[in-house]
């Protein structure tokens, strides 16, 4: 039981850091729990804004491509 509350604990802290959580296979119990802080961390400011270093690489690479 604890190893599932310390996975869950990971996957909270990855959000509220804006870190790509690890996948894991979740059992039945914790999947109400991990929707519950996704749906949590999409509600903050800016959560539906796209990542600056998105951004950077997607203007590098129109740069790339329209230069000769």
């Amino acid at each position: 039981m604890k190893r599932r509350v310390e996975r869950i604990a990971a996957f909270v802290e990855d959000l509220i850091h804006d870190r790509r959580p690890c996948r894991f296979k979740a059992y039945p119990e914790e999947l109400q729990a991990l929707r519950a802080a996704a749906v949590l961390a999409a509600t903050r400011p800016g959560a539906n804004l796209p990542d600056r270093k998105f951004i950077d690489q997607v203007c590098a690479s129109l740069l790339e491509r329209m230069l000769p």
